[in-house]
This record gives structure tokens, sequence and C-alpha cells, in this order.
């Protein structure tokens, strides 16, 4: 399967150095649970979009360092693409910036998130299974790092799994859009390491508390079945 990464977002120096870029982590992550994959880059912080949803058989947009509500160039024509990519019934997943961006894009909403920074192992209830949910759980736990949130899912769209300091963290739209807060592809070492950069911007007792929660379960193997299965499903 050929799946077009639109990147929104890139890693500083001293990250790319020592874990890559978010481009890089995404493909070992496919390596590793979609390894049959094809991941083509399209890099549209620079006006580089693809001429059609149907370049691709899915799509992907990950992390930024932006927030979707900034007034950067690239970041509206990025959001009519999404539109495009929904309207043509093509499967498109948002992680972080990307499920911001896909909420925004359709309809929803995300600000500044008053309750903080999301940080470290967080666990998100399952509200609504889909059937390529396979395997089933009831919870699942990823690594976050935001302090933006959906506040408003868009028209029309299913609330698939929140928890008490992000509610909207999962949702789908029209059976082919797919949002996720939480991050499949970050290691718990890139995690700490970009905690570690955001000294002084952030809560140093929520760094802790945060860095305490990188011993707790994962899920990104089961997260990452359940993505196959969302795109093959619909591509």
């Amino acid at each position: 399967m050929r799946i077009g990464y639109l990147r929104a977002g890139v890693t500083s120096g001293a990250l790319r150095e020592g874990f890559g870029d978010f481009l890089t982590m995404f493909a070992d992550y496919f390596r590793r649970h979609l390894p049959h994959w094809q991941l083509v880059a399209y890099d549209v912080r620079e006006g580089v979009l693809p001429g059609s949803p149907q370049e691709c058989d899915g799509w992907l947009c990950g992390g930024s360092a932006s927030s979707v509500f900034d007034a950067e160039p690239w970041i509206e024509p990025l959001k009519v693409f999404a539109r495009e990519v929904s309207a043509a019934d093509r499967p498109i997943l948002g992680i972080c910036f990307g499920h911001q961006l896909l909420a925004e894009a359709l309809g929803g909403k995300v600000v500044r998130a008053p309750v903080g920074w999301g940080l470290g192992v967080r666990s998100v209830a399952i509200t609504a299974r889909q059937s390529w949910m396979v395997p089933p759980e009831e919870r699942i736990n990823l690594l976050h790092s935001h302090q933006d949130q959906v506040v408003r899912l868009p028209p029309g769209a299913l609330h698939l799994g929140g928890n008490d300091h992000c509610p909207n963290a999962m949702f789908l739209h029209r059976d082919c859009v797919l949002g996720m807060q939480g991050h499949p592809e970050f290691s718990r070492d890139f995690l700490s390491a970009l905690m570690q950069t955001r000294q002084g911007i952030i809560d140093p007792s929520l760094i802790r508390e945060a860095e305490k929660s990188l011993l707790l379960e994962t899920h990104e193997g089961i997260v990452g079945e359940w993505i196959g299965r969302f795109f093959e499903a619909r591509g």
C-alpha cells in the first residue's frame, strides 16, 4: 500500500541527530508493523501538496511544532487537501497535529488546552469499537506530547476514545478519516529527550511525572494492527 505522508513538522537539530526526523520515525514504525507499505513524503510546509487524493492509496499527517490555528501559509491549503481526501472517500490518518488538523478542516475546533500539556504515557478509553480494532481493547496506552486539543469534533464525527485530560483523543469521520492524539511512532527515549528540550517551557513537576509514566506499558503494536486494518478496509 502506498501511503502519502503530509510532512507538517520536523525535529530540531539535536533531536534529529539522535533520533531522526518524524518521517524517519514513521518509516521505522511501518517497517516494524506494516512492512509491505510504502511511505511517500510531501513537504507541505514548503508548499508541496499532492496533485489529487487518488495519488496514493491513503494519507497520513503527523506531528508538528505548529498549531492548526497558526497563521502559517501552508496550513490552510493542507486543510483544503484534507477535505478533498475526505470527499473522495480516501483513508487518511491524523496523529497529534494531524488529528487536530483533520478535526478543524472538517468543522471541529482546536484550542490551546486550558488543562495544560498532555505528556508521557496516557491511557485512552475506547468508546466506540470498530471492526478494524482487532485485537479488541477497552483502553490503549500511547505516548503523548501536546498542548493543543480538539474541543469540538466535526459534525457527524464518531467519538472513538478519550480520557479526563483529553476527552476527544480519537475520532472517526465518514469511515475514512481517523484522528488520534497519541503517538504510536514515538519511542520512550525520543519523548524523554524531547521533554528535556522544553525545560523552561513546561512545568518541571509535569515533566517529572511524565518521565515516571514512561515505565508503563504502551500499545503501539496493537495500534499498528488497527491502522493497517483501517487503511486496508478503505484503500
